[in-house]
């Protein structure tokens, strides 16, 4: 069976990942204690779109420069200079 993990699992993977697991570790431990939902369509298809999401919303919050941290557009004069 195919499960989408909710939660980080020791030797299983991480959060976000699609795992194949055994029917039975897959209904009666990974989604009974909530680490875990089956993986059908619309839950790949929400997990697909939350992925995107998640990206663009990465895009927008790249620093326009190397240094790790915004500068405002009047203290940019000064690197230059």
């Amino acid at each position: 069976m195919k499960v989408i993990l909710l939660q980080d699992v020791k030797k299983q993977g991480k959060k976000g990942q699609v795992i194949e697991v055994s029917d039975g570790y897959g209904r009666n431990y990974l989604i009974k204690n909530g680490l875990a939902k089956l993986a059908d369509a619309p839950s790949i298809n929400q997990l697909k779109a939350q992925k995107a999401a998640h990206q663009r919303q990465e895009a927008v919050n790249v620093p326009l420069h190397g240094g790790g941290h915004w500068t405002s557009p009047s203290t940019r004069g000064s690197d230059f200079g």
